[in-house]
């Protein structure tokens, strides 16, 4: 959220919408912060195991889509980096959103 361009120029977009492409990462940015103040609020002294619970299966769903749409992006040969990078953030959220969820039984 405080560096945009850094993440951008990492993911490789470049060209003249770079302003509104600092827009949207910082939107995405924040809802990452919101999400992650989410989880520690979740994991507070007097929370019930349901909040942890239900803030994993929010932030799977929001990965989950993610996902879909890096790989929606990734059908045009140009968008190749972004998609990917999106693809392996979206995937690793997922990953440890599974792991962090309690076994059922």
């Amino acid at each position: 959220m405080l560096l945009p361009g850094l993440v951008l120029r990492l993911m490789g977009v470049r060209g003249v919408l770079r302003r509104e492409f600092r827009y949207v990462t910082r939107l995405f940015g924040i809802r990452e912060i919101l999400m992650a103040y989410q989880l520690y609020q979740a994991e507070r002294h007097g929370a019930e195991p349901e909040e942890l619970e239900e803030a994993l299966r929010q932030g799977l769903m929001v990965d989950a889509g993610d996902a879909l749409c890096a790989l929606a992006l990734g059908r045009s040969a140009s968008s190749l980096p972004p998609a990917a990078a999106g693809l392996v953030g979206a995937g690793t959220g997922i990953a440890l959103g599974l792991a962090g969820r309690a076994p059922s039984g």
